[in-house]
This record gives structure tokens, C-alpha cells and sequence, in this order.
């Protein structure tokens, strides 16, 4: 967690993000951004490739840190759901801001580029998308079956459906996805096709999530009551 630290800290310039997802050089951040910052990613470059593989070990360290985060903040929900605790003795559990931030900032250099330079040869842009945004979607159904077990076994209780609002926020299923998931509307249907598998299989535990929420409920005698007068 330390090493994490130590590179959350150096990469608080977007530029260096850009560099480090091989966007741009250090002579480009110096000189000002043309369209040299956009190379052609040639994979048969072994720098190009090992900046690929560095950035895609960095997404994976970012997102088991969410996750570790997101795991210990539900351990404790379990553990105190049935001692009916007010929300003062809440405690913040989520992952630190700066890991968000930077998770999202490469979020936005990837999915950016991805749409401006969608050609053939930026075919490792798109393959580190695809890796990634699976990943991402594996991590956000775990959370949305777990956060289902959860408001069942709590009988909806609004102490811990308050809580789980938080939990869910902060986890990989919360801002970060729908970041992706909206940025993904605008990429080319090419890019996006493949993943549309793992896509539909999220699905199904955030439908059986959302009708669990007593919100639901009242929408759907809504919906009822306006098809009855309709």
C-alpha cells in the first residue's frame, strides 16, 4: 500500500497519466501537446508494450484497492446490521479520494483516446479497454449480488439500506462504472461490441438489486395504478 501511495503521489499531473499510458513524452509535455501526443501504437514496439503492461498492472492494482475497501466496508455492515446501531457510529470506510481520481483520470486518457484514434493501429488501447472494463464488470456484479444479500437478510432496514447507499458510491459498481458505462455510448460500436457480453450478465444481479429497494416497490404500484387509468 505504500508503493501505492508513492504512485498515486507522482501522478497527480494529467500529463504524466497521458506519458505513462504512452499518449505523450517528456518532450511533449515540455514543448506543449500537438498531435505527437497521439503516436501510432505499433505493437511491435517494446516500449509501447511495456507501457501497456505497466498501465494495465496499475488499473488492476486500483481497482483491488476499491475492492479491498469495498469488502471491509460490507464485513462490517454484516457484522453490525443486527445490533440496529444508528448512522453516528458510522465510520468512513471507503477508499481514499485519490485512488478514485486517479482511476478515473485513466478512464478518461483510455476511453479518450480509444474514440479520437480508433484505427487498427491503436489496437493496444483497445485491447487494455476491453481487459479492463471486464474486470471492472466482474467486480461490480460481485458487488450488486453481495449488496442484494445483504438488504434481504436486513429485512430493508434503513439504517443499513443508508449505509449500503455509501458502500456501493464509492465501490467499483458505483461512480466509477457509470463513468464507463456513459463513456462507452460514445465509442464506436466496433469497440464495444465484445464487450457487450459481460455487459448484459450485469444485468441480472443489479435487476434483482433494484427491485429489492423499497423505492421499487412504490414505482411499481405507480406503474400499475397509471396502466389501470390508461
Amino acid at each position: 500500500r505504500m508503493q501505492l501511495d508513492i504512485i498515486l503521489t507522482s501522478l497527480q499531473d494529467q500529463s504524466h497519466i497521458a506519458s505513462l499510458l504512452g499518449y505523450s513524452s517528456p518532450t511533449d509535455i515540455t514543448e506543449g501537446f500537438s498531435q505527437s501526443c497521439f503516436p501510432d501504437q505499433d505493437s511491435s514496439n517494446p516500449g509501447i508494450i511495456d507501457n501497456f503492461h505497466l498501465a494495465e498492472i496499475l488499473l488492476k492494482t486500483l481497482l483491488r484497492n476499491i475492492g479491498f475497501y469495498t469488502e471491509r466496508a460490507f464485513g462490517e455492515l454484516e457484522k453490525n446490521s443486527d445490533k440496529q446501531q444508528s448512522s453516528t457510529t458510522r465510520t468512513e470506510s471507503g477508499p481514499p479520494s485519490h485512488v478514485r481520481q486517479l482511476l478515473s483520470a485513466l478512464h478518461k486518457h483510455l476511453l479518450a483516446h480509444c474514440y479520437s484514434r480508433s484505427t487498427a493501429k491503436d489496437h493496444l488501447s483497445v485491447d487494455l479497454l476491453h481487459k479492463h472494463v471486464n474486470l471492472l464488470l466482474l467486480y461490480a456484479s460481485d458487488t450488486y449480488r453481495r449488496s442484494a444479500v445483504l438488504l434481504k437478510e436486513s429485512l430493508l432496514d434503513k439504517s443499513v439500506t443508508a449505509k449500503l447507499h455509501g458502500i456501493l458510491f464509492n465501490s467499483a459498481a458505483g461512480s466509477v462504472l457509470c463513468q464507463v458505462i456513459y463513456s462507452l455510448l460514445l465509442l464506436p460500436v466496433s469497440i464495444v461490441r465484445p464487450l457487450l457480453g459481460n455487459l448484459l450478465d450485469l444485468l441480472q444481479p443489479l435487476d434483482h438489486l433494484i427491485r429489492l429497494l423499497p423505492a421499487a416497490m412504490s414505482l411499481e404500484e405507480q406503474e400499475l395504478e397509471w396502466a389501470m387509468h390508461g
